[in-house]
């Protein structure tokens, strides 16, 4: 009984203060919520080790299994935005600390608290710092109309030069008119419209081109955590 106490202590103490970091963030899982799960953690785990018939290892993945789940409902979408990943992660390594402790090791539970507040304090400000301010990306489609002898060409053409500029496609349409024309259209996502111009002059250039027009529209691609 006192080494399931001195283990258990520690697996409040270690989780109390991970919970605590979340609470001075103001973050939706605070301490109560990391406390149970780290508790939680602890005795499913601790009863494995406790001597009884029964598969540590699986327990122990049992636990991480049922954390994801726990995970998966912390983390939010609002549009654009994802909020919620890092309380999600540091919901998972609470966890961790609750395995360790019941598993009697004590020491790397302690070092592993150590290292997930350096994580949320120290790296969480770094991040902040250094994050990117321009994450905006442009939406831009180019649709051409061509007779049928020249579609492959024009088609690779456009296709080469969004591969060379690393600009990724995000659809491509191709349909025909009663006339035998191929109208082609593509959508792709970049960083920036610099590659456009020189595009449409070259396309402008190609023989068998009869109509050409473009648009872009510019879209937010921030991804928020809660860090």
């Amino acid at each position: 009984m006192t080494e399931f106490l001195i283990k258990i202590c520690f697996c409040v103490i270690l989780s109390g203060i991970l919970g605590l970091e979340r609470q001075y963030h103001y973050r939706v899982i605070g301490i109560r919520t990391n406390l149970l799960v780290a508790l939680g953690s602890f005795l499913f785990v601790y009863f494995a080790f406790s001597g009884l018939e029964g598969d540590q290892m699986r327990t122990a993945a049992s636990v991480i299994t049922g954390i994801g789940f726990l995970g998966a409902g912390v983390i939010i979408q609002h549009g654009n935005k994802i909020i919620g990943i890092d309380t999600a992660a540091t919901l998972w390594c609470v966890s961790s600390i609750g395995v360790l402790c019941a598993a009697g090791l004590l020491q790397e539970a302690t070092i592993g608290t150590l290292l997930i507040l350096v994580s949320n304090f120290i790296l969480r400000s770094w991040s902040h710092k250094n994050k990117r301010k321009d994450l905006t990306y442009h939406k831009c489609s180019i649709k051409v109309g061509c007779d049928e002898k020249t579609e492959k060409s024009i088609r690779s053409l456009i296709v080469d030069k969004v591969n060379k500029d690393n600009i990724t496609m995000e659809s491509f349409e191709k349909s025909f008119t009663n006339k035998g024309l191929v109208h082609l259209n593509f959508v792709f996502i970049s960083k920036n419209i610099r590659f456009l111009d020189p595009l449409i002059t070259e396309l402008y250039d190609r023989e068998g081109v009869n109509k050409i027009s473009w648009s872009h529209e510019i879209m937010n691609n921030e991804i928020i955590q809660d860090d």
